[in-house]
């Protein structure tokens, strides 16, 4: 058994990221977490959901200045992350109901 997982080792390439960064990242995971989640409880509301949404969407410094601390470029990541909206609420309307990255290339 262990010479089959030994025969599948995979090299990861990891960029270093600075702790600043990696919390910063932190940051957008969990706003993306939290705008597009079906997930619902007492912490997380519509109304959180729906600002969330709108942090990505509305243009403002903050999230300018949380992607640029994150490593991110803030106008690719409002890009990439309106098209995933958009493919969400496709699918919830049932116009895409088979879309898979292999068919459009990745998101």
């Amino acid at each position: 058994m262990a010479n089959i997982a030994n025969s599948f080792s995979v090299e990861i390439n990891v960029k270093q990221f600075s702790n600043e960064q990696k919390l910063w990242r932190a940051v957008v995971g969990q706003a993306l977490y939290d705008a597009l989640s079906q997930f619902q409880n007492k912490f997380t509301t519509t109304e959180n959901k729906k600002d969330a949404i709108d942090w990505f969407i509305v243009p403002n410094q903050e999230f300018n200045l949380v992607a640029e601390n994150a490593g991110f470029d803030s106008s690719y990541l409002r890009k990439k992350f309106m098209k995933i909206l958009n493919l969400k609420r496709l699918k919830k309307l049932g116009i895409i109901w088979n879309y898979s990255k292999e068919k459009e290339g990745s998101i």
